[in-house]
C-alpha cells in the first residue's frame, strides 16, 4: 500500500516536470523514452522537452557506462574464467568494436543489452573521451532521427486506434503483439548483420 502511494506520487511529480521526466527515462532506458515520445504524439506530454532532455539522459547514461569501462574493476574481470569463456564466444563483429565505433554505437541503440557492453568495451579499450563522445552523440542523433518520428506518429495513430478499440484489453493485446513482432524483427536484423560481418 505504501509503495503504491510512493510510486504514484513519484510518477505524478515527474509528469509535472517533463524535462526531468525526459532525463530520468533517457538515463534509465531508451525504450521508456520511446514510450514517452508515443505519449507526446497523443498530446499528453510536450515533445521538445521529452525529446531534448531524454537525449541528454541517454548521453549521461552512455558516459556512465564509458566511465565504468575505464575503471580498473573491468580490467580485473577480464581475468575471470567465466568472462574469458564468454568473450571467446563473441562474434568477430563484436570483438573489433574499436575499428567501427560509429556503427557499433548505432547498432547498440537497437539491441537490448548490447549498449552497456559495447560502451564499457570502448572505455576499456582506452578510446579517448572526446572521440567517444563525438561518435556516441552522432549515433544518438541518428537513432533519434530514425526512432522519434516513428514513435511520435505511432502516438498520433494511437488516438485513432483508441477511438476504434474502446476496450483497454484489446489495446493491450495489440501492444503486446506489436512488442513481440518488433523484438523478432530486431533480432533477425542483428543476426543478418552478424552474418554479413562474419
Amino acid at each position: 500500500m505504501l509503495i503504491n502511494e510512493i510510486l504514484r506520487e513519484a510518477i505524478s511529480f515527474l509528469f509535472n516536470y517533463p524535462g526531468l521526466l525526459g532525463i530520468v527515462t533517457g538515463f534509465l532506458y531508451e525504450e521508456i523514452l520511446l514510450f514517452l515520445i508515443i505519449l507526446t504524439g497523443r498530446g499528453t506530454l510536450p515533445f521538445v522537452n521529452i525529446a531534448l532532455f531524454g537525449l541528454i539522459g541517454v548521453l549521461i547514461s552512455d558516459i556512465m557506462y564509458y566511465a565504468l569501462g575505464r575503471a580498473k574493476v573491468i580490467s580485473k574481470l577480464k581475468k575471470v574464467s567465466f568472462v574469458v569463456n564468454r568473450y571467446r564466444k563473441l562474434p568477430k563483429f563484436l570483438k573489433n568494436m574499436d575499428q567501427r565505433i560509429l556503427l557499433n554505437l548505432f547498432v547498440s541503440k537497437f539491441v537490448l543489452g548490447f549498449k552497456s557492453y559495447s560502451i564499457m568495451y570502448l572505455g576499456n579499450k582506452k578510446i579517448g573521451f572526446k572521440k567517444f563522445i563525438g561518435y556516441d552523440f552522432l549515433a544518438l542523433v541518428l537513432w533519434a532521427m530514425l526512432m522519434f518520428p516513428i514513435a511520435f506518429l505511432a502516438g498520433r495513430g494511437l488516438n485513432i486506434f483508441l477511438d476504434i478499440f474502446q476496450g483497454i484489453e484489446k489495446f493491450l493485446l495489440f501492444a503486446l503483439l506489436f512488442i513481440v513482432i518488433y523484438s523478432l524483427i530486431i533480432k533477425s536484423l542483428v543476426k543478418s548483420l552478424l552474418k554479413l560481418k562474419s
